[in-house]
């Protein structure tokens, strides 16, 4: 499925997204934080009073929502993904996985594993 959807959504996508993208993974999410931790360290603000003079102060949001898509109405999100998707079988299967995490011991592992 991810061979259907995927070219159609992969332009939407925010350049720092690294979860189950082709070409991204964990090890190329460590190297792009691993360059803005650098641009922050030569523009970053000094830590006063540490054991090592080369810390500095900064930010980092990494965020994971858990269970987004069984908090968010299942309606809207195929109404929406009918407007780029036009095969009836992949509209089907996404509702498949969807209504499997209705269930109370589904989990992402299981679903994704369809993919």
């Amino acid at each position: 499925m991810i061979n259907v959807i995927g070219p159609i959504f992969e332009k939407i996508f925010i350049y720092d997204s690294f979860a189950s993208r082709i070409n991204k993974g964990t090890l190329n999410a460590i190297s792009r934080f691993e360059k803005f931790t650098k641009k922050v360290s030569t523009n970053g603000k000094l830590v006063k009073n540490t054991f090592n003079s080369n810390l500095v102060e900064g930010y980092v949001l990494k965020a994971d929502i858990k269970h987004y898509f069984e908090s968010i109405s299942h309606e809207i999100l195929i109404k929406m993904l009918r407007r780029k998707i036009k095969e009836e079988k992949v509209i089907w299967l996404i509702k498949q996985i969807l209504n499997n995490l209705d269930s109370e011991d589904a989990t992402w592992g299981g679903a994704s594993e369809c993919l």
